[in-house]
């Protein structure tokens, strides 16, 4: 899975573009996969507006706080990824 994310990155990131391998459209067939890319771009912005982040995204630190907690979890980067990116789907579907 690694492998075949790593290839899909070096189409969109690489001097040159192929054709989509056959072993990642068999992944994708399943619909059990996911996979997210990070750019730079997105950690030096994330970096600007780490401060307003609880209002953007609609949570207080208390929230994330006792989230933490209640899934027995330690704050560390991926965590905070995973919340941010959990209270984002969330408010997207409120949205909707």
């Amino acid at each position: 899975m690694a492998f075949e994310a790593m290839k899909a990155l070096d189409n969109i990131v690489g001097p040159k573009k192929r054709p989509t391998r056959k072993s990642w459209e068999a992944l994708g067939e399943t619909n059990r996969f996911v996979i997210h890319c990070y750019s730079t771009d997105w950690f030096t912005d994330m970096k600007a507006h780490t401060d307003q982040l609880p209002k953007i995204v609609g949570f207080t630190m208390e929230d994330y706080k006792k989230w933490l907690e209640g899934k027995n979890r330690h704050d560390d980067v991926s965590t905070r990824f995973f919340f941010m990116n959990m209270k984002a789907k969330e408010q997207q579907r409120e949205q909707e």
